[in-house]
């Protein structure tokens, strides 16, 4: 018992005088610290990769691909702060390339444009792809009820990331132009000349250090692109894909517009040849980078026609002008447009017709007959007004429209009436029944005379 007091004492005593060196401002020894992260940046650097985005041309299913070049342009994006939930978007580094390849994807013929600048061409010869065939591209068609009446051509552009390195997670935007439509007739620009590009930076780290990856690069329509990791109604949780597909696009649309115009020959009247063949001038203007199809309708007209009595032209002249083809590419026959303007002869005879498919949209037209000194009269059904100036019938042998707004048909009638005499074969016959008459009363006589002598 006098053991354990003496315990308790000295501790309380050894308590105390501890609390009192304490107060008195007596330090403990330094503690090592606990090991953490180094501070600042420590991610290893990422280098983007490829991303690619479609360039569309839509136009009429009976059109011919036109000439036309397009230029883009790539450029760091305005940084957006955080709000309402959203992500935070900060503007992508310098050092985007445009990559543009031929048809064949060959590396080794590709055109690498600036580091800002890339230029797409698209020619006659270039393959299309039906409405119909559109399947998830957002293509834009200049019609919606009719899935049939439109095609498009494409050509895919590839920006290369190589050389750009993000270092801390984020959203890092980008802005593709393009530019203005220029030297080709009937085209007109994307609706929005501007798309957004987003690349989706985000963590992977592992344990062998912070790290980075490429999750996605998204483009979209609207410069204002949607919202980021937009939150719930009920404020819990981000929306799982944060948004980022809302307004998605696939590329840029433009359309060329473009009308076919037809012109027949008729023949009539008594003296009218259906064997003859007659000279038309066709001459199209405002038409530059056209191609138009060449097309005969219904009993086409003679790639080869042949010289007749009637014609005044040699066969080989009209051959040669009946099967011209600019376009030697392109399947069927074409005439292009040099400096914008088409200018051809094409010799057609009764029944004949032909069609010029796809001749852009601003162009202006003029249809002139040869005078083959027939009565000429013309019919046009469709765009019916040159100006002011109503077309729509005449008897003049030349049609001109100097703004070509529809589908239009052009009919050429000539005709060709002889006075023919009534009466000759009257006039003739008479005289002749008469003779023939007093003949043969005098054979008659005679026969009778020769009778009456042998029965004496």
């Amino acid at each position: 018992m006098k053991k354990s007091r003496i315990f308790a004492g000295l501790a309380a005593a050894v308590l105390a005088a501890s609390m009192m060196a304490v107060s008195a401002g007596a330090s403990e020894p330094e503690q090592e610290p606990v090991a953490t992260a180094d501070p600042g940046t420590n991610y290893t650097a990422v280098a983007g990769t490829t991303t690619t985005f479609d360039k569309y041309l839509v136009m009429k299913k009976d059109a011919v691909v036109p000439t036309a070049s397009f230029t883009f342009t790539v450029a760091p994006g305005t940084a957006v702060a955080a709000a309402n939930g959203k992500m935070p978007v900060l503007a992508g580094p310098e050092g985007v390339k445009f990559t543009v390849y031929d048809e064949t994807d060959n590396p080794d013929d590709d055109n690498v444009g600036t580091a800002e600048t890339a230029k797409l061409e698209f020619a006659s010869a270039d393959d299309t792809v039906a409405e119909a065939e559109v399947g998830t591209k957002t293509v834009k068609f200049t019609t919606s009820n009719d899935t049939s009446d439109e095609k498009f051509a494409m050509k895919t552009l590839t920006l290369d990331f190589s050389e750009v390195e993000f270092t801390e997670p984020g959203v890092y935007r980008y802005i593709i132009t393009e530019g203005e439509v220029t030297g080709v007739a009937g085209v007109t620009a994307d609706a929005t000349a501007a798309r957004t590009l987003d690349v989706y930076v985000v963590d992977a780290t592992d344990g062998n250090g912070k790290k980075l990856s490429i999750n996605s690069y998204v483009l979209h329509e609207d410069l204002e692109a949607p919202g980021r990791n937009v939150l719930n109604e009920a404020g819990t949780a981000y929306v799982t894909d944060g948004g980022k597909d809302d307004d998605k696009s696939t590329g840029f649309t433009n359309t060329y517009d473009s009308n076919n115009l037809s012109f027949s020959k008729t023949v009539t009247g008594n003296q009218g040849s259906k064997d003859q063949y007659f000279a038309f001038t066709l001459t199209i203007n405002n038409a530059a980078g056209a191609t138009v199809n060449v097309v005969g309708q219904g009993e086409t007209f003679d790639a080869a026609p042949k010289a007749n009595s009637a014609t005044e032209y040699s066969a080989d002249t009209m051959a040669a002008a009946n099967a011209a083809d600019d376009d030697e590419a392109v399947t069927g026959q074409q005439f292009t447009a040099d400096n914008g303007t088409i200018n051809k002869t094409i010799y057609l005879q009764h029944g004949q017709s032909v069609k010029i498919e796809g001749i852009p949209a601003g162009a202006s037209y003029t249809i002139a007959e040869v005078n083959e000194d027939y009565d000429v009269t013309t019919v046009v059904e469709g765009d019916t007004a040159n100006g002011e100036t109503s077309i729509a019938s005449g008897t003049a042998a030349t049609v001109t429209d100097a703004l070509l707004t529809a589908d239009t048909t052009v009919a050429f009638t000539n005709n060709k009436t002889g006075a023919i005499p009534t009466g000759v074969i009257l006039s003739i016959a008479a005289p002749a029944c008469v003779a023939l008459a007093v003949v043969g009363g005098i054979v008659l006589l005679k026969i009778k005379r020769s009778r009456e002598d042998d029965e004496e």
